[in-house]
């Protein structure tokens, strides 16, 4: 009787493992992320660098091609400012190609592409790809640890 009752515990342990909740908490953070990402566009076709800010964790850094690594929220709302004093942004689009989620830490890929107006000059269309790293905060909320952007050339 007690190797059955133990049988038994075991195949409801089983039943109720790790990879049902996983996937469970996998398929939220890609919600997460992605509803992250479509504030991250509306901000910048707005202007609103506060917003984007926002969307990073403190310790954030932003990496991008031939300019020095920006790190901390601060600096990294500071560089928005600046970017949408001098230039206005349309069609933003972030294409994700794949999120793979960890238990903290989150991966993103993907293609991006926008209209960048700077102020004076005619309309130019920029794409290229990226790649974020998400980390989870101790409220439970995903932000942006990490981001990187490389232009097509």
């Amino acid at each position: 009787m007690r190797v059955k009752l133990y049988l038994l515990t075991f195949y409801f342990l089983i039943s109720c493992s790790a990879p049902t909740s996983e996937k469970t908490d996998s398929e939220a953070v890609k919600k997460a992320i992605q509803s992250a990402n479509r504030e991250y566009m509306q901000a910048y076709e707005k202007s609103e660098a506060t917003r984007i800010a926002g969307l990073f964790a403190e310790e954030g850094v932003v990496l991008q091609a031939n300019i020095e690594p920006v790190r901390s929220k601060s600096l990294i709302e500071r560089q928005f400012v600046n970017l949408f004093d001098q230039s206005r942004f349309t069609d933003v689009r972030f294409k994700t190609t794949s999120i793979e989620v960890g238990q903290d830490m989150a991966s993103e890929y993907g293609t991006y592409s926008f209209s960048v107006q700077p102020l004076g000059l005619t309309p130019a269309t920029v794409s290229g790809s990226y790649l974020v790293v998400w980390k989870k905060q101790n409220d439970g909320s995903w932000k942006i640890l990490a981001e990187m952007r490389q232009p097509n050339i």
